[in-house]
């Protein structure tokens, strides 16, 4: 509402609403525009959105630490953290677009993580997996015993604007 109703020509107000409106959305799973952080001088959150979008648990952690103290100051870096879940859904999102299977091997996930640098043992896969799948961003259950993920065979990773609107 604030945003909406500053006047077009308060570029710092627009931006200091922007400051918090970026990381807020991010968790809901909706993206800033490149040309929106560029006009408002919000450069910083560019790759974040980018690393959100794709998946990328390395540029996430590596961008986060990078501004660390930015966001501290800024008072968003909890808010930022909480990202960090829709990048892992993202993530393993396209893992299960490239096993193309339902019935996915924690053992295997676990080596695409080392693959791409982000090192995680199968115990702390599993506990971000149970999160994902606690907080509906993953229809699906865990076979511990066997070491797997088995997810629905039919939407097995919501829209994230379905997930963040149920109660």
């Amino acid at each position: 509402y604030a945003f909406e109703h500053c006047p077009r020509e308060s570029l710092k107000n627009k931006r200091l609403c922007l400051m918090y409106l970026v990381p807020t959305r991010l968790v809901l799973g909706k993206l800033a525009s490149v040309r929106l952080l560029a006009k408002y001088a919000l450069h910083h959150y560019a790759p974040l959105c980018a690393a959100v979008s794709k998946g990328d648990l390395r540029a996430f952690n590596e961008h986060k630490e990078t501004h660390q103290s930015l966001y501290i100051q800024q008072g968003v870096y909890l808010i930022v953290e909480r990202a960090k879940t829709i990048v892992y859904r993202n993530l393993f999102r396209q893992l299960h677009a490239l096993i193309g299977s339902n019935k996915l091997s924690l053992v295997q996930m676990a080596a695409a993580l080392s693959a791409v640098g982000v090192e995680m043992d199968v115990d702390e896969l599993e506990c971000i997996l149970a999160n994902l799948i606690y907080l509906n961003y993953v229809k699906g259950y865990i076979s511990h015993q066997k070491r797997f993920l088995v997810v629905s065979a039919k939407d097995p990773f919501p829209a994230l604007s379905a997930v963040a609107l149920a109660p």
